[in-house]
C-alpha cells in the first residue's frame, strides 16, 4: 500500500492522500494436449487477489471467446474456457482488476493428438482384434483398454493385448486387442494420456468388435430338372456384409441379389430360373474378413424324372407304374400320388419305397 503526502513548500499544511492499494498477484494458465475433436477445458486462475478479477479469453487470431467467471474465494478466483480442437493452437487469458486498467497476459499451448480406433465385423465364434493408433503427440503416451465396466483389460482368459512400441521418430503407436472367441457384440475402450503435460486428461475412443451369424435354411436341396430355385443365405447382427455366392467352378454373384432388413439382417438369393443336371453342385454363400472366410454350404442335386405308365392292361390285371431318375447321393425315398377329381393329389398308403439302387424306384 502506498500514500501520497503533499506539502507548501515550506513543509505547511501537510497532508496525506487517499491511500493506494498495489496487488502483485499471479495468474496462471497450464498447457495441455487433447485428442482431435475431444472436448476440453482450459482454466485460467488468479491468486494473491484482494477484489474481484476481470478475465478475458482471447484465440490465435486476438479474437474475443466465450469463457465462464466464477466467484472469488478469499483471494482465488478463476475463469474457464471449453473448446474441441482439431488442430495445434494457442488460447490468451487476460487479467485484470475492476479498479484499474492494468492487465495481465498469459498465454496456453494446446496441443492436439490423434486417436484412431479400428473395429472388427467377425462371424460367431470367430476371432474378433481391434486396434487404437495414437498419432501427434511428441513423447510416448500412457496407453490401455478397459471393458464395459471400466476395468482394465489384460492378457488372459481368451483375450491378448498388445501395447506395441513408441515409434519416437513417427510420432505414433498402435495398441491392440484380440478375442480369441466372439460370442456377442462387446466395446472395448481405448484410454490415452499424453505425458507431456502433467495436468492432460485421459482421452478415450470406444472400439466396437461386432459379431454377425450367417445361416442358411437348408444345408440339401433336390430340385427336379427344368423348375426355378432360389437360395437364400441370411446374415444377422450386421447389415453391411457383402455377401458372394460360389461354387468349385466358380462365383455365382452375377445371379444373387441382396437387401436389407430391420434389426441388422441382410438377405442374399442365389436364383437360377431354370435348372439343368450341371446345376448340380455345392454352392457356398460367403464373406471374407481378411484371413478369415466366413461360410455356409448348400449342397443341390437335380434329378431327371421320367415316368413310366403301365400301357396295355386289360380290366383286372396287375398295373405296374414305373419312376425312373438320374443317380445322385442322398438316398432318395419315393411316395406314389393318385389324382383325385377336384386337383388334388392323394398319397397312396404304403406305397414308400426306399431306393437303393439310384436308378429304379
Amino acid at each position: 500500500k502506498f500514500s501520497c503526502f503533499v506539502s507548501n513548500s515550506d513543509g505547511s499544511n501537510f497532508k496525506a492522500s487517499t491511500e493506494i492499494t498495489l496487488d502483485i498477484i499471479e495468474v496462471a494458465v497450464p498447457n495441455k494436449e487433447v485428442m482431435s475433436g475431444a472436448t476440453t477445458t482450459l482454466t485460467c486462475t488468479a491468486t494473491k487477489l484482494s477484489a474481484d478479477a476481470v478475465f478475458t479469453w482471447k484465440d490465435k487470431d486476438d479474437k474475443t471467446v466465450s469463457g465462464t467467471t466464477g466467484s472469488r474465494s478469499g483471494t482465488t478466483q478463476s475463469s474457464t474456457f471449453t473448446v474441441a480442437p482439431s488442430a495445434d493452437t494457442t488460447y490468451k487469458c487476460i487479467v485484470s482488476s475492476k479498479n484499474s486498467d492494468n492487465k495481465i497476459t498469459k498465454t496456453t499451448n494446446l496441443k492436439v493428438f490423434a486417436v484412431t480406433g479400428t473395429k472388427d465385423d467377425v462371424a460367431k465364434d470367430a476371432k474378433g482384434t481391434i486396434s487404437c493408433k495414437v498419432a501427434g503427440t511428441d513423447n510416448q503416451p500412457t496407453m490401455s483398454f478397459k471393458d464395459k465396466d471400466g476395468k482394465t483389460v489384460s492378457t488372459g482368459s481368451g483375450i491378448t493385448v498388445d501395447m506395441g512400441k513408441w515409434d519416437a521418430e513417427g510420432k505414433k503407436q498402435t495398441a491392440t486387442l484380440a478375442v480369441d472367441k466372439v460370442t456377442a457384440d462387446v466395446v472395448y475402450t481405448c484410454v490415452v494420456k499424453s505425458s507431456e503435460y502433467t495436468n492432460t486428461e485421459e482421452q478415450s475412443v470406444a472400439i466396437p468388435i461386432k459379431m454377425f451369424e450367417m445361416t442358411t435354411a437348408s444345408t440339401y436341396l433336390m430340385k427336379e430338372k427344368g423348375t426355378a430355385l432360389t437360395i437364400t443365405c441370411t446374415v444377422t447382427g450386421d447389415s453391411t456384409v457383402d455377401i458372394k455366392w460360389k461354387t468349385a467352378a466358380g462365383d455365382k454373384t452375377s445371379s444373387s441379389v441382396q437387401a436389407n432388413y430391420a434389426g441388422g439382417k441382410r438377405v442374399s438369393e442365389l436364383r437360377i430360373s431354370s435348372l439343368t443336371l450341371a446345376d448340380s453342385n455345392t454352392y457356398t454363400c460367403y464373406n471374407d474378413f481378411g484371413s478369415e472366410q466366413v461360410n455356409q454350404k448348400i449342397q443341390l442335386h437335380v434329378v431327371d424324372i421320367t415316368e413310366l405308365a403301365a400301357e396295355g392292361v386289360k380290366k383286372g390285371d396287375t398295373a405296374t407304374f414305373s419312376c425312373k431318375y438320374t443317380k445322385f447321393t442322398k438316398n432318395p425315398v419315393a411316395k406314389w400320388f393318385k389324382y383325385v377329381n377336384g386337383g388334388t393329389d392323394q398319397e397312396i398308403t404304403g406305397s414308400t419305397t426306399k431306393c437303393q439302387d439310384y436308378s429304379w424306384c
